[in-house]
């Protein structure tokens, strides 16, 4: 048997009626039952759940689940795709869901090279499809932009409204539309506008204003930012998510896909003086299969000990 069930196509109106029969949205259906908009929303478009979230959804609409199942995947195996650029990060997308039922704003902090932006991209594009407002923070000071010029964009080319004649009035347009338009916003690499305490430099004071709109609870949105550096601004309501190196089972699995020979201490070892950087990961299987005949114990043997040293 499936662990997985999806609503027949004919039955996705019934879906819709219960519903406006219970008068409750996707996201409210969501926190109601403590699982991921994104679950709800596959549901509701006849995409393959968890049995289990099925089975909830189904008693809190009031709907049969075997008069609106298909059962064809019952007899499909479904194995998910495998993504070598992505892997290692069950936990950290456990986790962002969790704190996403509760949170507007999320925070995901570590050090260069470790994987917050492919994570952050990777997690908003599966809760939001194609609807991710994107603010890429320049990584030298002398480029950073103002606030006003990412919400106007926003407002003119992703929502299709008219942009306000300050910042304010702009921030106010992007709020009513977040309180009904369920967008995913991701801000790269805030470190740059971030001071040695945290707090955002002066050129960039104008950020605080939209990170306190876009932590408003009433908002569908969900926004996460990615720092190298942790943020102290105390109007600022989010939460943080440290991210930590991928384990070594990451690491095994990306070099075993790119056909290198692994031996299992030697990977261990460098696994261990990088911290699962997933970069360095990248990097060094490059490295071997260019330079060392995809061999990893040659490729350490000519690199000598200053590949473990780090």
């Amino acid at each position: 048997m499936s662990r997985s069930l999806q609503v027949a196509d004919r039955c996705l109106d019934r879906v819709k009626i219960a519903l406006r029969r219970n008068g409750l949205s996707q996201s409210a259906l969501a926190l109601d039952l403590g699982i991921s908009r994104d679950t709800v929303s596959n549901f509701c478009r006849g995409r393959a759940i968890d049995r289990e979230y099925f089975q909830n959804i189904c008693d809190r609409l009031g709907l049969d689940l075997q008069e609106i199942a298909n059962f064809a995947l019952d007899n499909q195996q479904q194995t998910p795709a495998f993504n070598p650029s992505f892997l290692g990060r069950e936990a950290d997308i456990l986790e962002l869901e969790r704190l996403s039922q509760q949170h507007r704003v999320i925070v995901i902090q570590a050090g260069g090279g470790v994987g917050k932006s492919t994570l952050a991209s990777h997690f908003l594009k599966a809760q939001f499809s194609n609807k991710v407002l994107e603010f890429p923070v320049a990584k030298e000071t002398r480029y950073l932009a103002p606030a006003s010029s990412f919400v106007d964009d926003w407002l003119l080319f992703d929502l299709q409204q008219e942009t306000g004649q300050n910042l304010g009035i702009s921030l106010l347009r992007l709020k009513r539309q977040l309180q009904i338009t369920p967008v995913g916003i991701w801000i790269d690499n805030l470190e740059t506008a971030l001071d040695e305490q945290g707090r955002l430099i002066e050129d960039c004071r104008d950020y605080v204003e939209l990170l306190r709109t876009l932590s408003d609870p009433t908002l569908k949105s969900l926004t996460l930012i990615t720092t190298r550096a942790r943020i102290c601004e105390p109007s600022i309501t989010a939460v943080m998510h440290w991210l930590p190196g991928l384990p070594l089972s990451a690491w095994n699995a990306f070099f075993e896909n790119r056909g290198i020979v692994i031996h299992s201490p030697t990977l261990s070892k460098i696994h261990h003086s990088y911290g699962g950087n997933a970069k360095a990961m990248e990097i060094i299987a490059g490295a071997t299969c260019e330079d060392a005949n995809s061999n990893l114990s040659e490729y350490l043997a000519r690199s000598g000990a200053n590949l473990l040293e780090q």
